[in-house]
């Protein structure tokens, strides 16, 4: 299976639908590469919205709610 790099990533976030979902991944590139746990602590602070719990241990983002997020963030610098 070819790995897809973050570029690629961020290129399909951009073009998607915003009643789409991504995985943790696509999150992690959106905020500059970080790591999973930094993922959740993002969460847990606020910066980052929850997920929706999609199956046993699966979860995504709504599209539409990560762009929010991500022009929020912007506003505050």
């Amino acid at each position: 299976m070819k790995k897809v790099t973050n570029c690629e990533l961020v290129n399909q976030f951009c073009s998607a639908p915003e009643e789409g979902l991504v995985k943790i991944n696509t999150v992690q590139a959106l905020w500059g590469n970080i790591s999973r746990t930094t993922v959740w602590r993002f969460i847990r602070s606020g910066k980052i919205p929850r997920p929706i719990k999609i199956g046993g241990r699966t979860c995504s983002w709504q599209i539409s709610t990560l762009r929010e997020a991500l022009k929020n963030a912007g506003s505050e610098q």
